[in-house]
């Protein structure tokens, strides 16, 4: 198998959203049990609030990476001008979680509001 920059993207986002879900149901589990404000409550969430943020993130790469304009032609039904909506589309996403002023583990900013 070869190993290329798209299958590696592809796989951390897989594996991103399994933990994501992962802490999601285990979130709900503990809201039945009634036991939220346990510490690992707060981590789990900590977990979830973390997963989505780096989801976001690398899935930006991804929509970048997919649809970078002078790339060679994969996607013969996705036409120039699509393919420049969308690779600017994973720019203003990447940027859009990186400037996050409620959530960002990069910058040390971890409330949202609810």
């Amino acid at each position: 198998m070869k190993f290329t920059i798209l299958k590696s993207l592809v796989g951390i986002n897989i594996i991103i959203k399994i933990i994501f879900v992962l802490s999601l149901v285990t979130l709900f589990y503990l809201k039945i049990k009634k036991k939220t404000d346990t510490p690992f409550y707060k981590k789990t969430d900590s977990v979830r609030k973390n997963s989505d943020y780096w989801f976001k993130i690398s899935m930006s790469f991804l929509i970048i990476y997919l649809f970078f304009p002078h790339k060679n032609k994969e996607f013969t039904l996705i036409h120039h001008e699509e393919r420049i909506l969308l690779f600017i589309f994973g720019w203003f996403l990447l940027i859009s979680e990186i400037i996050n002023p409620h959530f960002n583990p990069i910058l040390g900013i971890v409330d949202q509001p609810h």
